[in-house]
């Protein structure tokens, strides 16, 4: 999606990030929710006017966000490279 989307969205951002943070989940940042959004959450609601967007985000909950992150994390291609110095775990 275009950055004018983005900035179409700040403000619907903005209340579920502060949403999230007043729940005690203080990580969620509204680059994460973005991502979430376009990565899974809208194709996948088929939500494909701005309005229907903004609807299906207002109703993220904390359990569906960090179903997707974790799903994320467990398909992720990493590799040892990538992981950085594990000396401190031997």
């Amino acid at each position: 999606m275009k950055l004018v989307d983005k900035w179409y969205f700040r403000d619907s951002l903005s209340r579920k990030e502060r949403e999230f943070n007043e729940s005690g989940y203080k990580t969620v940042t509204q680059e994460a929710l973005w991502n979430y959004c376009v990565d899974y959450l809208w194709p996948r609601q088929k939500a494909t006017t701005r309005r229907q967007q903004k609807r299906v985000l207002a109703l993220v909950t904390p359990h569906a966000f960090f179903d997707y992150q974790q799903l994320k994390a467990q398909t992720k291609q990493t590799t040892l490279a990538d992981m950085g110095d594990l000396s401190d775990l031997f």
